[in-house]
């Protein structure tokens, strides 16, 4: 009779049964300085680097809002107006040392709390991560909103305690979590079948009459009328992107230069106009949320104080005409805004235009979430 072969394989297939480690079922969450040094705080590998979270934490849930509500002394109840949505405050206490961390003498415990403090500024934000195996990492920047004001009671390293916890209030200027981007790019017919020389887009755009119709004026869905349309002179593409995240979000576009590019607003929403890029302008960055700059180029100039201060007052078209320069930056060039964001959950199928044969553009799509996790 032969022998029989000894099991071989994984102890079990049972999740359940499979170490605590391995199922990482626990909230890990991460501290990533200013520095760049790296604090495992909660989760599986807590207190690796010496330094945990204590029991108490606010501010991981539902970013800060307030409802507004009109009541008067003659009326029944109250009439919505409008949600505020402001800072997002973070409570936490950090246990430096002790029983939670490594064994730790004095000098470790010196060096571990000089270390942590090297990592946070009231000025820069480092990044506070979260991981659930529901719902993977989400991010959020953080700096301190005010000093610590834990008292210390009694020496940290006393009777070889090396142990110290500090209570820190934190605050993400932008309310809401994030994960990674979503991205598309799509590129134009290379073999120029779909594209118009950069010559001719510039000649219409300089054309008296275009000039009163606008940038708009070029694009046109009747043949053989002069102007452009797309899928024959220019290229015409649709990126497909999904928002996952639980809030609205305002893509962003890298337009390729040169030539004269196309994006639509929102899903169903119109075609808007960029300026006619050159070479000289390089990459695009169209941020279309309102409340941001909307173009920016790579070869844009950083501008130092002085020009700062000029660009805000009625000085700035007489020093820039002094100093000769009349070319107004692609910034100042564009004419119009967005108006539509992507909503929650949604995938946006957004067409756009491009003039180059070579010419392409990638989206970037914004993940939000109101949560760390859930």
């Amino acid at each position: 009779m032969g022998t029989i072969a000894p099991n071989s394989g994984p102890p079990t297939t049972i999740f359940g049964a499979l170490p605590d480690i391995w199922q990482n079922a626990l909230t890990k969450i991460i501290y990533i300085g200013v520095d760049g040094s790296y604090w495992d705080l909660a989760g599986n590998y807590a207190g690796r680097q010496g330094l945990t979270l204590a029991p108490h934490l606010s501010g991981l849930m539902h970013a800060p809002f307030k409802s507004i509500i009109s009541e008067g002394p003659y009326q029944l109840g109250g009439v919505y107006e409008r949600t505020d949505f402001g800072k997002r405050t973070l409570s936490m206490g950090v246990q430096v040392g002790g029983d939670y961390g490594p064994n730790t003498s004095n000098w470790r415990y010196r060096m571990l709390e000089q270390k942590w403090w090297r990592a946070w500024s009231p000025s820069a934000d480092g990044v506070l991560c979260v991981y659930t195996r529901t719902h993977g990492w989400r991010f959020l920047r953080v700096r301190l909103a005010e000093e610590p004001k834990t008292p210390i009671e009694i020496d940290p390293v006393a009777f070889d305690n090396n142990f110290m916890q500090w209570d820190m209030v934190a605050v993400g200027l932008q309310p809401y979590w994030s994960k990674r981007m979503n991205t598309q790019t799509w590129r134009n017919d290379s073999s120029g079948a779909t594209s118009t020389p950069w010559q001719t887009i510039q000649f219409m755009l300089e054309n008296s009459v275009n000039q009163f119709l606008g940038s708009l004026g070029l694009l046109s869905s009747t043949p053989g009328d002069g102007l452009l349309h797309a899928g024959s002179n220019i290229g015409k593409g649709v990126l497909r992107v999904w928002n996952n995240g639980d809030q609205a979000a305002w893509p962003k576009f890298l337009v390729s230069a040169p030539g004269q590019a196309w994006i639509q607003d929102g899903i169903g929403g119109n075609m808007i106009p960029l300026p006619l890029l050159t070479d000289a302008d390089g990459t695009c960055l169209v941020d279309t949320d309102p409340t941001t700059r909307s173009l920016t180029c790579a070869t844009d100039p950083v501008d130092p104080l002085l020009y700062k201060i000029l660009s805000n007052s009625q000085l700035f078209d007489i020093v820039m005409n002094d100093l000769g320069i009349n070319d107004a930056p692609i910034w100042q060039q564009f004419q119009y805004f967005f108006t539509t964001p992507v909503p929650p959950l949604t995938q946006a199928n957004l067409a756009v235009y491009h003039s180059d044969p070579t010419g392409s553009v990638t989206v970037l799509m914004p993940q939000q979430f109101d949560k760390a996790y859930g």
